[in-house]
């Protein structure tokens, strides 16, 4: 049984381009119809389920979630003669004008992205944090906007973010674009980063790994993402286990902040804040950084112009407190994500 990237074509010239599992269609992909219809978007077991754009021979477009095949959730349905339903989809049927919408139209995307938001707010051995999981929330909203096929994780423990994080490495190799978002606590250590789950305890820099998620591990399993991956982490805050691991402070020691990685092939790295700076939680329900992520992400912007202007946004914002930081390799192709 076919599982991965694949391709099938029908005697009468329909086409599908897109990951299998079990032989069925599962995950991102695109069906031509050999009538002159097309769906982008997401497959469950053979499916269309999720996130997805449809285009019908008539000129009909359809934008929005599905389930079992048929228009489900919130959707845009913009027809040829100019009228448009924007709302709540149910079985197929059209049902309310949704007062709070998810989904913006937007054409169909010429390039497969995946993401993967996580947001880790309650913490077991750690001070809870109050905007992670409403960073991912809206987040995800702008991202499915942009075409992308999202998965999300909120207060994951280290056994439920190392498996995630894996199945997401898998759907980044098969994909164009892959961005992984991390909200929540981290801990720097002699020169490397780690995520802290929800469950982990440290008392020492021992500690660290094998209960925390090393960030090079991270960058890992995303670097083969064909044409870019990108990680974004909302996460330079004081480390939580400071007074725990170390009962003196030394040089080697850092409380504040992330430190520097080293990229490899294709990647971009955004950072909240530069290395040995604080990211603030923010006073409202995102933090400044989201904040401006989301504000400029929707933009067609090329992805360093995009990220100087959230540099410039959440600077200002703190007043020169916090200064977000990016690490990335590319070389002279212009990247959008809106594309």
């Amino acid at each position: 049984l076919r599982n991965g990237q694949g391709s099938s074509l029908w005697i009468d010239g329909s086409t599908y381009v897109g990951q299998y599992r079990n032989g069925k269609f599962h995950g991102r992909g695109t069906y031509t119809w050999s009538t002159g219809g097309k769906y982008v978007g997401e497959y469950k077991n053979g499916l269309q389920e999720g996130t997805g754009e449809e285009i019908f021979p008539n000129g009909n477009k359809y934008l929005g979630e599905y389930k079992n095949n048929q228009f489900h959730g919130h959707g845009t349905m913009t027809r040829i003669d100019g009228r448009v339903q924007t709302g709540i989809w149910n079985n197929g049927k059209f049902k309310n004008v949704a007062t709070s919408l998810k989904i913006k139209p937007q054409l169909v995307s010429t390039q497969t992205k995946v993401a993967l938001l996580i947001g880790n707010s309650k913490y077991e051995y750690a001070k809870d944090l109050r905007n992670p999981s409403n960073d991912v929330s809206l987040l995800k909203e702008k991202l499915l906007g942009l075409g992308f096929s999202v998965d999300t994780l909120l207060d994951g423990k280290r056994a439920s973010m190392t498996d995630a994080i894996l199945e997401f490495g898998r759907k980044a190799h098969n994909s164009d674009i892959s961005l992984l978002f991390y909200a929540g606590h981290s801990v720097e250590a002699q020169g490397l980063n780690y995520l802290i789950p929800t469950d982990a305890e440290i008392l020492s820099e021992n500690g660290l790994e094998p209960k925390a998620v090393p960030l090079n591990w991270v960058l890992k399993q995303i670097k083969l993402t064909k044409t870019l991956s990108i990680a974004l982490l909302d996460s330079c805050r004081d480390n939580p286990f400071a007074d725990r691991m170390y009962k003196t402070k030394s040089r080697s020691v850092a409380s504040r902040g992330l430190a520097k990685v080293k990229v490899e092939g294709n990647q971009f790295i955004g950072f909240a804040a530069a290395p040995g700076q604080v990211a603030s939680d923010g006073v409202g329900s995102n933090s400044p950084y989201t904040n401006a992520l989301v504000k400029y992400i929707s933009a067609e912007d090329e992805i360093n112009y995009m990220f100087r202007k959230i540099k410039t946004e959440v600077q200002t914002i703190t007043s020169g407190n916090q200064v977000p930081y990016v690490e990335n390799n590319l070389g002279a192709e212009l990247i959008y994500l809106h594309k």
